[in-house]
């Protein structure tokens, strides 16, 4: 899949950039029943465990970055480093970056502003780096990497020697609501309790998109008909979030509102679920997306029916399967994003989008 490569490709860069600073690198350290880190660290005998992230949006959820930040500081402690760092190659904001040193005084983020004054000492890597960040934001519009530097240097090796951060009495996310929530709600979905019970299914259904993107979408109603009751769809909720895929949907297609339907059957889904879900989209109404949910996703005839929505009206329904909303509980409880699941499928059908 697209996404894991480039994310392949983004750690692997880093961990040139961190030989390049001189660091000794250990790759996927084990630690003691925790998740690992991606990297583990030293130089002048100290360590520090190193997680990479790269988002799909030029805007990064704060609820992300601390999940982030959280599942690091856990294996921090499991590898016993006295230091982690944060590294993600977008631009965050200054009152981002004091929010997870104020919860995690032990760490240190580099955010794409830090990688690239680092690049500047190395720019053997700048090309490569610059094309696996506009790989990875099919949607942003943010093509330049400009840098105010004011002649500022940087050093990982002099940040790992630097005090500690002054802690707050923020609380930490809960091991249980950060860790591992998308985990219990997933053996929720899938259990044999949710099949051939439609309306468990869509209770169940409800929770975990509410807690997959529950940083992206707010005002969530179940059940919801039109004035005439002719159309009555399973959930509806309103675009919140500035990632770029959400603006995308919001200020491209006209969607300020979008209509989920699930559809608990034995087999993939056929065309004609496609064809009743449009009914109930309007692009004067500002809803004209719907995303289909089914436990083994869509046959060809139902794919191609989404597509020729998209062609000959300009509404866009996209089909998920189980497998994709696992993916992405699995994305959100490590932090990392959720939404690069759907930047992925909607990328791929508009470039093979045909007349």
């Amino acid at each position: 899949m697209k996404e894991k490569s480039v994310w392949k490709s983004f750690e692997s860069i880093i961990e040139n950039i961190l030989r390049a600073e001189q660091l000794y690198v250990q790759k996927e350290p084990n630690g003691i029943n925790q998740p690992s880190a991606d990297f583990l660290v030293s130089a002048n005998q100290i360590t520090a465990a190193v997680e990479v992230k790269l988002y799909s949006s030029r805007e990064t959820s704060l609820n992300s970055l601390l999940q982030s930040a959280f599942v690091l500081d856990a294996a921090q402690s499991a590898l016993n480093a006295p230091k982690s760092i944060l590294i993600v190659g977008n631009e965050l904001s200054k009152s981002a970056i004091k929010s997870i040193n104020l919860r995690f005084p032990k760490m240190i983020v580099y955010d794409l502003s830090k990688l690239l004054l680092l690049l500047a000492k190395h720019p053997q890597y700048t090309e490569t780096f610059h094309e696996i960040i506009r790989q990875a934001r099919p949607f942003s519009s943010d093509a330049d990497f400009l840098i105010d530097s004011k002649n500022e240097t940087i050093s990982i090796i002099a940040d790992l020697s630097a005090p500690d951060h002054t802690a707050s009495v923020f609380d930490k996310p809960t091991e249980t609501r950060s860790r591992v929530h998308g985990k219990t709600l997933w053996e929720q979905l899938n259990s044999e309790n949710t099949r051939g019970s439609y309306k468990l299914f869509e209770t169940k259904m409800t929770e975990v998109l509410r807690y997959i993107f529950e940083g992206d979408l707010t005002n969530w109603a179940r059940e919801k008909s039109t004035h005439s009751r002719a159309s009555r769809y399973d959930l509806i909720a309103r675009v919140s979030s500035n990632h770029d895929v959400w603006k995308l949907i919001a200020d491209q297609f006209r969607s300020r509102y979008i209509i989920f339907e699930f559809k608990d059957y034995s087999k993939k889904i056929k065309q004609g679920q496609i064809y009743t879900t449009e009914k109930y989209l309007y692009l004067t109404a500002l809803r004209s997306t719907a995303i289909i949910i089914s436990r083994y996703g869509a046959d060809n005839n139902a794919i191609s029916a989404a597509r020729g929505a998209l062609r000959e009206h300009g509404k866009l329904i996209i089909l998920l399967a189980l497998d994709d909303i696992k993916k992405m509980l699995d994305q959100r409880d490590l932090g990392n994003d959720h939404n690069s699941v759907l930047s992925d499928l909607m990328d791929d059908m508009l470039m093979r989008l045909e007349r």
